[in-house]
């Protein structure tokens, strides 16, 4: 019973960040401002951010699903660190802490790797929810990281921005198939779908290249989910 009131206790803290820095703003600065201050190619349009709360009641069902069963020390203690890092990092973003951003959004993504490591490859619907959470905050710090290079205004080694962005989702697509292959994971794959047409819709026409490349890579993913498949007889 303690590790799950660990668990709920910082759930509750996590969600009530997430309410305060999307809605009430406790500073002047507002949230997506943060975001479209800078050109950030790899951010999707405004509607997909307000999918983080349909995580958190994803994250609430599985909190059910965990007090049923159970939870280990192992998995209070990682989830209860990843939501007190969530925390820190709306607490980042909010502040305009750019370098601090990036790092907290690395440590937490970390933390989600474990917890998700946790589970059996063949428990596909127990982890679901945190699947869907590691997949969010892992395009996050790739995110995160184009926005670090922006906001320090690095040059790319003479690679052009749309280039970068390119590299940086191709990067993000052999994240995802990996963990389709390894642990047969659709839901990943899926919410990076998601993101990437939420990219494109941002960027229409406007930047062209980079709206071809996320539509293409989100049907190599399909292609993944369907066809991708690793023997589980192990």
């Amino acid at each position: 019973m303690l590790y799950f009131s660990l668990m709920l206790i910082t759930y509750i803290g996590s969600l009530a960040s997430a309410i305060v820095f999307y809605i009430w703003h406790i500073t002047t600065i507002d949230t997506f401002n943060t975001i479209t201050r800078y050109p950030v190619l790899l951010s999707p349009t405004h509607l997909l951010y307000g999918f983080i709360f349909v995580l958190y009641l994803a994250l609430a069902y599985w909190l059910v699903q965990v007090k049923k069963t159970g939870p280990t020390a192992k998995r209070a203690v990682l989830f209860s660190g990843s939501m007190l890092l969530q925390i820190a990092l709306f607490a980042t973003w909010h502040l305009e802490y750019i370098r601090y951003m990036f790092i907290v959004n690395v440590l937490l993504t970390i933390t989600l790797y474990y917890l998700y490591r946790t589970y059996p490859i063949a428990d596909r619907l127990a982890r679901l929810p945190i699947s869907l959470y590691l997949a969010s905050v892992t395009f996050s710090m790739i995110f995160m990281f184009e926005l670090t290079v922006v906001f320090y205004s690095f040059h790319g080694f003479g690679l052009s921005k749309q280039l970068w962005v390119i590299i940086l989702l191709t990067f993000s697509t052999a994240l995802a198939l990996r963990l389709r292959y390894h642990y047969n994971d659709r839901a990943f794959s899926i919410a990076f779908i998601i993101i990437y047409l939420g990219i494109a819709l941002r960027l229409g026409l406007d930047e062209l290249l980079v709206t071809m490349c996320a539509l293409f890579l989100s049907g190599v993913l399909v292609a993944g989910i369907l066809y991708v498949q690793k023997n589980m007889a192990a």
